[in-house]
């Protein structure tokens, strides 16, 4: 097997370098421990006698399929979600990208979908997630071995369970981010060698920062020119260098998406969000509104204030937020924040505040955003 996996190394290497690359890192266990194949993130485990009868197209397939899951995080990044809707989502982003390989075949009985090309992991299980199960096979339905009717959940499932505990994760977590890097460096260039647009994808899904983003607006906070200025006096004596409070309460004006694009759990996340923003700077004060192509609000809140239900479902219309944002000198924001997905067209300038985006797990990429600052909501 080892043979095989060189040989297979050999023919990546020259029109796919990243690809061979994270190949090396990959740790394959030939067994009967699994019917086919299959990965907890760590260890790939391959059915012998299963793998021994397949194509040489087929066993690429086979490699690199369970090798993709392991590099792009898909078991560590399934979190709570739905083991089998979870499995079909990273398999779909798996066999889009070895689509446009030649030589490598898709393994047969994983899920394959070319409309959710466009998608990230995340976004595919959004789409998979608000189907019936009766339908789910119909989402599937485009596999590699047409003659391999059924449903989905009868196929291969490769995606284990992951047993390993929080430290473990961790390390799974910067191994396989370190291997990413390695190969996208030793492949020539940022894109060289792993342009596939989905790839790209989800490499930037596992590379981009996790912030915790209360801690990134206590540091917008505190750089609003009105609100703080040197220490407070009162507690030098103490060795305590605080920021001296000056004003009384710190205006932010906030948007909440609730179009049609932002899901239920999106939703709830945005609103828990609010709350823990009120009740950890209760000197804020806040003018909310919810928009998806319309506006609703605005709602003047503060640390007593009860949040308004949510209301839309709509369209994403950015522009609206940013016109309405120029008529509030009477309110005088400091500070903007916007939750949102990230999905929709952006006016041409930004607000003359500091504006701070908290985007969904899976939502529009920073690139994308054409001014502000990002950070990204973890669930």
């Amino acid at each position: 097997m080892k043979t095989l996996i060189s040989r297979l190394l050999l023919k990546l290497r020259q029109r796919h370098p990243f690809l061979a690359t994270i190949m090396m890192f990959s740790e394959y266990r030939f067994s009967q421990a699994t019917e086919h194949f299959s990965t907890n993130g760590k260890v790939i485990d391959i059915n012998h006698e299963y793998f021994k009868n397949l194509t040489p197209e087929q066993q690429a397939g086979v490699l690199l399929h369970t090798c993709l899951h392991c590099a792009l995080l898909h078991p560590s990044r399934k979190k709570e979600r739905e083991t089998l809707k979870w499995n079909a989502a990273s398999d779909i982003v798996v066999n889009n990208i070895l689509d446009d390989i030649p030589s490598v075949e898709i393994p047969n009985g994983t899920a394959h979908n070319l409309n959710f090309q466009e998608l990230s992991v995340e976004q595919v299980y959004e789409q998979l997630e608000t189907c019936p199960a009766s339908e789910l096979n119909q989402l599937c339905q485009i596999c590699v071995n047409q003659n391999n009717q059924g449903n989905y959940p009868a196929l291969i499932q490769d995606l284990t369970q992951s047993d390993n505990s929080p430290d473990q994760l961790k390390k799974i977590t910067t191994f396989w981010k370190r291997a990413v890097t390695q190969a996208r460096t030793s492949s020539g260039s940022k894109h060289h060698g792993c342009g596939h647009l989905g790839l790209l994808r989800e490499i930037g899904a596992i590379e981009e920062p996790q912030i915790d983003w209360r801690t990134h607006l206590w540091r917008f906070m505190s750089l609003t020119p009105c609100d703080f200025s040197g220490f407070d006096r009162r507690l030098i004596h103490q060795g305590l260098y605080l920021e001296e409070l000056l004003a009384d309460s710190l205006n932010i004006i906030m948007a909440i998406d609730t179009s049609g694009s932002v899901g239920d759990q999106e939703l709830t996340t945005f609103m828990s969000e609010t709350k823990a923003i009120m009740h950890a700077y209760p000197h804020i004060k806040v003018m909310l509104y919810f928009i998806d192509d319309e506006m609703v609000g605005p709602y003047i809140l503060n640390d007593n204030t009860e949040l308004p239900a949510a209301t839309g479902g709509g369209g994403t219309d950015f522009h609206v937020f940013f016109e309405e944002l120029k008529t509030q000198d009477q309110f005088m924001p400091q500070l903007c924040l916007y939750l949102t997905d990230g999905y929709a067209d952006f006016p041409e300038q930004g607000p003359d505040i500091p504006l701070l985006w908290v985007v969904t797990p899976g939502g529009a990429e920073t690139r994308e955003f054409p001014f502000g600052e990002v950070a990204r909501l973890s669930f």
